[in-house]
């Protein structure tokens, strides 16, 4: 199934690389983004509202909208734009799961398999970090099994070599 957008002749897919800076030059440093509207403007002119963008967030989206609005100087329909999060869910008719509500979730399942008790209030942090890592890991198709071994190997390495100062490694790589 293929992202079709409505009433829209043309789409524009823009890189996940939005917020990197163009080396163009350091005393006016432009954005990624707005070489991006400058470029769409003059390629579309007028006819930009006739073109759907898609971004890699909606952040990038907004960006995109604040620095277009410093160019167009008469008025014109925005661009719609999308975020490909948003495409996935339209396409895929399924709905993401309401974030706080999945700490609370994963919060339950820890207090089964922990036997202390943490209050939610201690865990909230640590338990979106670990959704976010969880979503990280299914986003990139990592192997997960492998990743946390990987990173228990790791965790025990740096439990036996813990007492080792910078300048004490930085010997060790020496020899």
């Amino acid at each position: 199934m293929y992202y079709r957008p409505q009433q829209h002749k043309k789409v524009v897919v823009l890189s996940s690389n939005t917020q990197k800076r163009s080396p163009i030059s350091k005393e006016h440093a432009t954005t990624f983004l707005e070489l991006v509207a400058n470029d769409l403007y003059s390629r579309f002119g007028d006819e930009l509202s006739d073109v759907t963008l898609v971004f890699p967030n909606r952040r990038a989206s907004l960006f995109f909208s604040k620095h277009l609005s410093f160019i167009i100087t008469k008025p014109t329909w925005a661009p719609p734009t999308i975020a490909i999060n948003d495409i996935m869910i339209n396409t895929s008719g399924l709905t993401p799961e309401d974030p706080i509500k999945l700490v609370f979730t994963l919060h339950s399942i820890y207090q089964r398999i922990q036997s202390e008790s943490v209050p939610i209030e201690d865990f909230y942090f640590w338990g979106d970090v670990m959704l976010s890592d969880f979503d990280e890991v299914d986003r990139h198709l990592v192997d997960a099994k492998q990743l946390y071994s990987n990173i228990k190997d790791l965790k025990e390495i740096e439990n036996s070599f813990g007492g080792l100062t910078p300048q004490r490694l930085h010997r060790c790589y020496e020899h």
